[in-house]
């Protein structure tokens, strides 16, 4: 289940962004799946994945926070774009 700071949709929308650029099933990923532990993402993943979701909430993150870190779960991905974009 979803944290409960944490909107279901936009995680939902989160995921399967996640889904499309990495290529992998979204039933696989949870709100702990760890971004670049757990599906592998590389720096130019990150990138892509950050003009993605930008893209889709039509609004801007913080690059240097987002791709600097390296345990960044799903959920905290979702709770920052709900956070900072669409408030």
């Amino acid at each position: 289940m979803v944290q409960d700071y944490v909107d279901q949709d936009v995680f939902n929308r989160v995921k399967f962004i996640i889904g499309e650029v990495l290529m992998v099933k979204t039933d696989s990923i949870t709100p702990d799946t760890r971004l670049r532990k757990d599906l592998g993402a590389d720096s130019l993943d990150l990138i892509t994945l950050h003009m993605a979701f930008e893209e889709e909430f039509k609004g801007t993150l913080c690059e240097e926070h987002y791709l600097n870190s390296k345990e960044r779960t799903v959920a905290e991905t979702a709770s920052d774009i709900r956070r900072f974009m669409l408030n």
